[in-house]
């Protein structure tokens, strides 16, 4: 490694020349790899000497075979089981309840491990993974009545009370969450959706995640008042 007594870094290349000032290396310390007078003056530098390229982290190999390992083997899993499912046909298609529990646990475990996101996002995320998961279940079961009737509509409203929580510990952090609400309201109102359209056969638990999600915005609109409708404004760009 050579050093630029002008710049005052080290150069991690077999350049002559500096690339930040175009001086010339001399050959003596480019031989010694700066152990002569522009290492002292390196020294001297204490902090202000740099590698110049900047030397990049080197990646956790350990970490990066074991995530690929995982994808290989939910892969090999959900459709080896698809396979089997299809081979010994007996009118059930239960390969998908194993396929929709490897898909739920990557975005209940593996996701917020992996990307590192809020927790309000999170929150959002695993209601909704919930959500589909309790819908395939039911499908493939043929059991109609539990999951859209009674999980989803308490599961939003579980996730909606939990963010609200949030907002109301982290006050000085409530414009973080003001999306993540709003998301969560708006999908409080679905299972209104699933009531009309037949999909479920006793309504209430629908009407009491529509209403809960309606007095939830309510809320914020009164007590965030102008700030509230600003952010909005802001985030969604109305």
């Amino acid at each position: 490694m050579k050093y630029c007594v002008q710049c005052k870094v080290s150069i991690n290349s077999d350049t002559d020349k500096c690339p930040l000032c175009f001086m010339d290396i001399s050959e003596d310390n480019a031989a010694q790899g700066g152990n002569t007078e522009s290492e002292s003056s390196g020294a001297e530098a204490g902090e202000d000497c740099r590698i110049y390229p900047p030397l990049e982290p080197v990646p956790n190999s350990r970490y990066n075979f074991v995530l690929r390992l995982l994808i290989l083997l939910s892969i090999v899993t959900a459709s080896t089981s698809l396979l089997i499912n299809i081979m010994t046909y007996r009118g059930v298609l239960w390969s998908f309840i194993v396929t929709g529990t490897i898909m739920f646990l990557w975005a209940t475990v593996a996701y917020p491990l992996l990307m590192k996101r809020s927790i309000g996002h999170i929150i959002i995320v695993d209601a909704v993974s919930a959500s589909l998961y309790m819908f395939i279940i039911e499908i493939v079961t043929q059991t109609r009545g539990w999951g859209l009737t009674y999980v989803t509509p308490f599961l939003l409203i579980g996730s909606t009370v939990i963010i609200t929580s949030i907002i109301l510990m982290k006050r000085l952090q409530w414009r973080e969450y003001t999306v993540y609400q709003t998301v969560m309201v708006i999908l409080g109102f679905l299972p209104v959706i699933f009531s009309v359209s037949g999909l479920v056969a006793v309504s209430w638990p629908s009407i009491a995640s529509a209403f809960y999600s309606f007095l939830t915005f309510t809320g914020m609109y009164v007590f965030g008042h102008k700030k509230y409708r600003n952010e909005l404004k802001k985030r969604f760009h109305l």
